[in-house]
């Protein structure tokens, strides 16, 4: 995996070692509005929270706050709704998801995707052991996930491809697309509507990065009904 860097988070916030092998993976989200992969891993190293994540991750970089090796207190609770995760089985995954406007960063998810998968294999953790936060304690995390959960599936499908299966793809599907001109005419008032709830953010030129299999999900909702609410 390419981390962008390494800061280890303070000593009080995770337990050296680990008390069984990794064998789920835990998507988060920071709930923060504009912050970094960065300014997180910053923040952990000098602060006593008793909470961590193994990773942190932006639309630009990922930085390793606490070793694989080690157990980061990412979803312990005192009740739990997953019968099994817990922080000792399982590598907690930061989203710095929310840009400046409260809008979803999609470069963000793209990362933490290819993220996802590497450890995946990695540690040989199938699709159905990567979990959100809500799965594991019933806490709102991550949000825009929760609350509207065709995004978790659709990030949850990414997962399950493999690069000889987008061998199959259609060209249009294996590409990111950054304007309304470049993408298929039958998806563009689709992902205008998705941009305007906020469910894609927009970059400082006004792009957007918007996965070409993403396109027939955000149909999908448009036909639905769901991105008129």
């Amino acid at each position: 995996m390419e981390i962008t860097g390494f800061k280890q988070s303070n000593k009080a916030n995770f337990q050296p070692g680990r008390k069984s092998p990794v064998q789920y993976i835990v998507v988060h989200y920071t709930a923060n509005r504009g912050d970094t992969a960065k300014n997180n891993i910053d923040y952990f190293a000098r602060t006593e929270t008793r909470t961590s994540a193994h990773y942190f991750v932006d639309e630009k970089e990922v930085w390793q706050s606490v070793r694989d090796e080690d157990t980061a207190y990412h979803c312990g609770a005192k009740t739990y709704k997953h019968p099994l995760c817990r922080n000792g089985s399982s590598i907690g995954v930061e989203m710095c998801i929310w840009d400046k406007a409260g809008k979803v960063r999609q470069g963000t998810v793209t990362k933490a995707i290819q993220v996802v998968r590497e450890l995946m294999e990695q540690y040989n953790v199938p699709p159905e052991c990567v979990l959100r936060h809500w799965d594991v304690t019933g806490k709102n995390c991550p949000l825009p996930m929760v609350e509207n959960p065709s995004l978790w599936e659709d990030f949850k499908a990414k997962l399950k491809g493999d690069e000889e299966e987008m061998l199959d793809y259609p060209d249009w599907a294996k590409k990111t697309y950054q304007w309304y001109a470049d993408m298929p005419e039958w998806a563009r008032e689709s992902v205008r509507k998705a941009v305007k709830r906020g469910l894609i953010s927009t970059n400082a030129d006004n792009s957007v990065s918007v996965l070409g299999v993403s396109l027939q999900t955000l149909v999908y909702l448009d036909r639905a009904g769901l991105l008129d609410k």
